[in-house]
């Protein structure tokens, strides 16, 4: 099993993002595809912080529905 996809695939596991991302079969394609840990680990990255965007916009949205009446 080539590193590379190892060590993805266990950091979005740990950060559950696995799914985000189109599951292990799909890393591992990406992987197998001669891509180089250096794009999987920023295309990783990328995931993260559009997930992180994702959660700060659901907490925004919450937030003013809650305490501005809106629904």
């Amino acid at each position: 099993m080539d590193c590379a996809y190892v060590q993805s695939s266990c950091a979005l596991y740990l950060s559950d993002l696995i799914s985000q991302v189109g599951g292990p079969t799909y890393l591992k394609d990406l992987v197998g595809n001669n891509r180089s840990v250096a794009k999987i680990a920023t295309y990783t990255k990328k995931v993260r912080e559009h997930s992180i965007l994702r959660q700060v916009i659901t907490v925004a949205v919450h937030h003013r529905q809650r305490h501005h009446g809106f629904v």
